[in-house]
């Protein structure tokens, strides 16, 4: 007979341009091929591995499909050595034959974990013994079997100690019993009938997989209390939005690979990676990211805890024009936004060091993707303060790109950094970007690159040192025109020359801003600030008319919102002896204060403010003036 076991997920194996995502453990043989490296020993029918913990795993069982065996009795040991996890496949095989012969399984107290696709197949397994303390069981374990059979006539869902292992005929709208405090990987993969699923808050970890291409699944509802989210979970599923509670703390490689409908999404605080996953087939190249293909994603809110964004994380997301990523980012792959056609702006972490290359399904960076390669929406960019290396292929194919502003700090540009706009087949040299300008620092390292590979470039403004004549002027009712100087090291710039300055807002209270734009060699605009302040008031007198009590009087100042007086028992106005208060309007121009100290000497002063869009403005303090209270 022929066996079908969980044919759906043998068929996982999805290529899209040059990224390519298959689910782990899903090859044609029986060991575990990520364990090639370990170190396997041999005990009786049964190789096993030493794991970090001292216990074993069981790797490889020989006597698969044979048929004088009835019974599997799963070792407690392996040459005085606890088992305590079973690898993928271990009591299964890749023929087409099925196992009619046995009859009961034993798994012995102890085993932890059952990897994927164990005992499936064995159709007449009518008995099979799970011990408490298995608390995780992966997806195809005990398939076509008579056991499992059995159990779904009774429900399509299957939870053995908490763990949702199965789940038979899903239409429609689905609703995770809340007897599942997890969901098993691949449970239900390749389901196209699920529209809709809800996941209770008594489930805290949902497997590998465990959505994956179920097409028409639109909508899911995940309640506050799971945690954990496993590789590519909802990988291919027609959702358009996701609430992902605060309760999650980690999310899987490729979570959302290829959600072409996923419009919008926000990452929960607690969540500090990004995961990417290397692609695991043979013609694939490059990382699956988090949200490798989501075509129709328009906006990603990052929490400003996330560390680290893996390689990929954005390939493909061919409808993100803008994005932040926030400063708490140290950790950053490469090709990050690789093939963002519609991007045109991003916001950098201040840590980052470089734009790295995205790694090749061979594990290095030979061949393998720019980080805005092929962003052809991108015109203008400004690369952070402290970058250091700018990685092969960073803008490569980037056709409308105009100027990269790049800081003194980087020291290393690779090749095809950013003089590739393409590739000329018949010529094979990269085609040259000629409306392309750098803009980069006197005497660093981009503007002796940029010679030697004949690219324009001039002086980036932005890397200058501007400073202003003065920052604080008092209010006259004219306009403020603070003196500018523009520094390249100990090069002073020439007004007119190399720069031109505007001013705005630089008569009223306020704050003004004063814009120098670069001219001739030198690009870009640099922006300053400076202060207007409201004149002060006078103090006229400080009298004390009646017990506990005083009354200063000051002098009305055109234009202001209010006045502040401030008033100590210490000269020096110490923190500890120093009360402020707040008097509303221009045209008050006294305040008493009582409760104050009887036959203690005060100490005033009185300053005017304006509020300026929510804002306020102060003017400088008037001179001291002190009272005796009045006993």
């Amino acid at each position: 007979m022929k066996r079908q076991i969980i044919s759906s997920v043998l068929a996982l194996g999805m290529v899209f341009g040059a990224a390519a995502y298959l689910p782990e453990g899903y090859a044609a043989q029986n060991r575990i091929t990520a364990q090639a490296e370990d170190k396997e020993f041999t005990s009786g029918d049964y190789s096993y591995r030493v794991l970090d913990d001292g216990t074993a795993e069981i790797t490889y069982w020989s006597k698969n499909w044979s048929d004088d065996v009835t019974e599997i009795k799963v070792p407690s040991k392996l040459d005085g050595i606890k088992v305590t996890r079973i690898g993928d496949w271990v009591f299964c095989d890749s023929s087409d034959n099925e196992n009619t012969s046995v009859k009961s399984i034993v798994i012995p107290e102890g085993i932890t974990h059952l990897g994927s696709t164990n005992f499936c197949g064995y159709i007449n397994a009518e008995s099979i013994s799970i011990p408490k303390s298995v608390t995780s069981i992966d997806g195809g374990t005990f398939q076509n079997t008579k056991w499992l059979e059995e159990l779904h006539k009774k429900s399509k869902y299957v939870v053995i100690n908490g763990i949702l292992i199965s789940a038979k005929d899903c239409k429609g709208d689905v609703k995770i019993p809340n007897t599942a405090k997890s969901i098993a990987k691949w449970v239900f993969s390749y389901n196209s009938s699920i529209t809709s699923v809800t996941i209770p808050k008594t489930v805290k970890s949902i497997g590998k997989e465990a959505f994956f291409n179920c097409t028409s699944l639109k909508k899911i509802i995940i309640e506050n209390g799971v945690t954990s989210i496993g590789d590519a979970a909802f990988g291919r599923t027609a959702i358009e939005t996701i609430d992902l509670p605060d309760s999650i703390t980690d999310l899987g490689s490729a979570t959302f690979f290829f959600c072409e409908k996923l419009k919008e999404i926000t990452i929960p605080d607690k969540v500090k990676e990004l995961k990417s996953t290397l692609g695991q087939n043979g013609n694939s190249i490059g990382k699956n990211g988090t949200f490798c293909g989501c075509s129709s994603l328009k906006k990603i809110n990052l929490p400003k805890t996330l560390k680290k964004i893996d390689d990929g994380a954005f390939y493909g997301c061919t409808s993100l024009e803008t994005i932040t990523l926030p400063d708490s980012v140290t950790d950053i792959g490469g090709g990050l936004f690789h093939k963002c056609t519609s991007l045109k702006k991003v916001k950098f972490p201040k840590g980052i060091k470089a734009l790295k290359m995205g790694l090749t399904h061979a594990g290095n960076d030979s061949g393998g993707h720019g980080f805005f390669e092929e962003c052809s929406s991108l015109t203008d960019i400004t690369l952070p303060n402290g970058l250091e290396e700018i990685g092969g292929f960073a803008f490569y194919g980037c056709t409308n790109i105009k100027t990269i502003t790049i800081p003194k700090s980087v020291k290393s540009i690779m090749f095809n950094a950013i003089d590739g706009g393409g590739w000329d087949y018949e010529k094979n040299e990269p085609i040259k970007n000629n409306d392309l300008t750098v803009y980069c620092y006197p005497g660093s390292f981009t503007e002796k690159y940029a010679k030697a590979n004949k690219i324009k470039y001039k002086y980036a403004l932005v890397y200058s040192k501007a400073t202003l004549s003065k920052t604080s002027y008092v209010y006259s009712g004219k306009a403020k025109k603070p003196a500018v100087t523009v520094k390249f090291g100990s090069k002073a710039l020439k007004k007119g020359t190399d720069y031109t300055v505007t001013y705005k807002n630089n008569k009223k209270v306020g704050t003004a801003t004063v814009t120098i734009k670069g001219k001739g060699d030198y690009k870009g605009t640099v922006s300053k600030t400076f202060k207007i302040n409201p004149k002060k008031t006078t103090v006229k007198k400080v009298t004390s008319p009646k017990k506990k009590q005083l009354k200063v009087t000051y002098k009305k100042v055109a234009g202001v919102t209010g006045y502040q007086v401030t008033y100590s028992t210490s000269k020096k106005f110490t923190k500890k002896t120093t009360k402020t208060v707040t008097v509303k309007g221009k045209a008050t121009t006294s305040k008493v204060i009582k409760g104050l100290k009887a036959g203690k000497t005060y100490y005033v002063k009185v300053r005017s403010y304006k509020t300026v869009g929510g804002k306020k403005y102060y003017s400088s303090y008037t001179a001291v003036k002190k009272v005796k209270i009045s006993k």
